[in-house]
């Protein structure tokens, strides 16, 4: 019921009414962080209780992991891929990871990429998709967590449940087309968002194990090796 109040907002909307438009966007974004909505990277904990009933729970971050900030990204994703999200508030959100993508961690990327497949925009698709396993395989790279080797595969299955429409032709061509486009756009972007998001995903998230990052002075080759990947067609 809210957003169909925004809607009626942004139908009055004309050029003399702009700060009303921005308004009703702001209103949206408050009534949708209020939802908590689960992604593959909710930490989650099964349970079987006296009865067998297997129950689900939100696992809650403790120590180092409560301190990443995944906010920002989580919430792009969730908004990017929604189906009842009203377009124009899908739309404001996309310009947003575009113009700063150096703030949103892959996650992110994922979604955008998600919706323009969906739009049948290939290219685009494939290119934010690329970009963001690109990025996801140096970040779990710089984690040194074996439990993370998987992140991009199943990064690449949530696409498929999300577009099961998907031209597996179109976007095989497209996915080759923007290899070098991807690569110097990574090497442009900087990285901006928490580089421990992947660890979300990690065993060590239940078990309470210490992150264990490599420094900063080792990504320069794990870039250089993920780039050689890319062109490979290999990630």
């Amino acid at each position: 019921m809210f957003f169909i109040f925004c809607k009626q907002i942004f139908e009055v909307y004309t050029a003399g009414m702009k700060k009303l438009w921005m308004l009703s966007l702001l209103l949206c974004f408050a009534c949708h962080n209020n939802t908590q909505d689960v992604t593959f990277l909710t930490p989650l904990i099964k349970q079987t209780d006296a009865q067998g009933n297997e129950k689900i729970y939100v696992a809650r971050p403790k120590g180092e992991y409560a301190t990443i900030d995944n906010k920002l990204s989580h919430e792009a994703f969730v908004t990017l891929v929604a189906t009842s999200i009203q377009p124009y508030y899908k739309f404001h959100v996309a310009n947003q990871v575009g113009a700063k993508p150096s703030l949103y961690n892959p996650s992110a990327l994922l979604g955008l990429g998600i919706m323009r497949l969906r739009q049948k925009d290939y290219e685009q698709g494939a290119f934010f998709v690329r970009a963001a396993l690109l990025r996801t395989y140096i970040d779990v790279q710089m984690s040194q967590d074996p439990s993370l080797q998987d992140l991009g595969q199943i990064m690449m299955q949530e696409m498929h449940n999300f577009v099961p429409s998907l031209d597996k032709e179109a976007f095989s061509k497209a996915w080759d087309a923007v290899t070098d486009e991807v690569i110097a756009w990574d090497k442009e972007v900087p990285r901006d968002y928490d580089r421990r998001w992947v660890s979300l995903r990690s065993q060590g998230f239940h078990s309470g194990a210490a992150l264990n990052y490599r420094p900063a002075s080792d990504e320069h080759q794990i870039i250089e090796d993920a780039y050689q990947l890319v062109r490979s067609n290999d990630t």
